[in-house]
């Protein structure tokens, strides 16, 4: 489909769940996609976004289950929450040198994802951002980002005292945590099936929560005496798991840490 061109503004789900649309070119004055426009249109394989767009909102090519690739225009900023959630086809993704956010489960599931590279401009990453993703064997991040790092294809805060993102496609059963390392962020192994063994270094003081969950796989974990912080479901349905905290270091353990 080829929108008329002077068309400046696509209303908010204007193409939500349409089943037939199988591709589209989005008018060049356009300046934002807005929250679920093309959301669940399950047959959407090709998607030509114009260069002035800024913004694309939360939900925009949410469960576009054909989509294999995407390349966001030099001019975009932000990827609001959910954008790209469950885009199960979704290989390629170029993300933009003047992109400065990247929302909360912005590429969630998107299990067909091999690698993503975070450019400098990029200051905030949202939770969860790239949970799911099945294939992800690595998170790349430049350099010159002031915020973020990359470790071994391992997403980390720049100064490296926080683990971010393990990516679930890295194919190793062994990762052993960096010794600098203070806190395990909010689902950062989640659903690793691939795991089974984690090193956890003595400068580790917190485990966020569902650090761990859903690793079926993991058997053994070295907790350290640093460990002061463990919180809610951190370990949650890991029933291979054998490996237990030093209990009378813990200050703060959540509910069904290791339910």
């Amino acid at each position: 489909m080829v929108l008329p061109f002077h068309l400046n503004y696509i209303s908010r789900e204007a193409f939500w769940g349409c089943k037939s649309l199988t591709e589209i070119v989005i008018p060049e004055f356009v300046k934002r996609i807005e929250y679920g426009t093309f959301a669940s249109c399950s047959r959407l394989t090709s998607v030509k976004i114009p260069k002035n767009v800024k913004i694309i909102g939360t939900w925009a090519f949410s469960l576009c289950d054909k989509l294999t690739s995407i390349t966001i225009p030099d001019n975009v900023e932000i990827i609001c929450n959910f954008a790209f959630y469950e885009c199960n086809s979704l290989r390629n993704v170029t993300l933009p040198d003047k992109l400065t956010t990247i929302g909360e489960r912005a590429f969630h599931r998107c299990t067909q994802l091999s690698t993503i590279t975070i450019p400098a401009s990029v200051t905030y990453i949202g939770d969860e951002c790239f949970m799911g993703c099945d294939s992800l064997r690595q998170i790349i991040v430049s350099e010159e980002n002031p915020k973020y790092t990359s470790l071994g294809g391992v997403l980390y805060s720049k100064d490296l005292r926080t683990l971010i993102q393990y990516p679930l496609g890295r194919p190793t059963d062994f990762y052993a945590i960096y010794d600098r390392t203070s806190c395990i962020g909010n689902s950062a192994f989640r659903y690793s099936t691939i795991l089974t063994r984690i090193v956890i270094p003595d400068s580790v003081s917190k485990i966020g929560e569902y650090a761990f969950a859903y690793c079926t796989s993991l058997r053994e974990v070295r907790f350290p005496y640093s460990l002061k912080i463990i919180e809610n479901c951190a370990f949650k349905n890991c029933p291979t798991l054998m490996s237990r905290p030093v209990l009378k270091s813990i200050i703060s353990m959540g509910d069904d840490v290791f339910g």
